[in-house]
């Protein structure tokens, strides 16, 4: 039962994400927009959230539930396949090709975490005024700069 309803959460999930990310749009714009998708999901359905991520109390080999995550999936590699202007195959990829897929979405889904937690209030209340926590996500999902000095 949980992973029938983690299925429809998956799809929920992937939706939302699609729906900011418009095709026509750069591939920052694409990715900063998925970035918000995801924590925004993740902020307004923290239950589901919960569910569709704690992987131990699901059963993936579910067709549903395998089908739906491989499709939210596929679409975070497809964004970073467009930013590293290459393509990133799911039988073949290349261990850079994985560790930036894995390192944008740790980014995002780490933010997604910290903030449902309650982890990033401090950080919030000691910026100036007037970011909030969107502003926090597009400035995490910036590519480091080299530090001057």
């Amino acid at each position: 039962m949980l992973s029938e309803l983690a299925a429809v959460g998956f799809q929920r999930f992937r939706a939302a994400l699609a729906a900011e990310a418009p095709p026509e749009a750069s591939v920052v714009a694409r990715l900063d927009a998925m970035g918000r998708a995801y924590v925004t999901f993740a902020r307004s359905h923290p239950g589901l959230f919960t569910l569709v991520f704690r992987s131990e109390r699901l059963d993936p080999a579910r067709p549903a539930l395998h089908e739906a995550m491989d499709a939210a999936g596929a679409a975070l590699v497809a964004a970073v396949s467009a930013r590293r202007q290459e393509v990133i195959t799911r039988e073949a990829p290349t261990l850079e090709q994985v560790a930036a897929v894995v390192r944008t979405w740790s980014k995002v889904h780490g933010f997604a975490v910290l903030l449902l937690d309650g982890r990033l209030r401090e950080f919030l209340s000691r910026l100036p005024h007037g970011p909030d926590e969107m502003a926090l996500l597009s400035a995490v999902l910036k590519p480091d700069s080299p530090a001057s000095g």
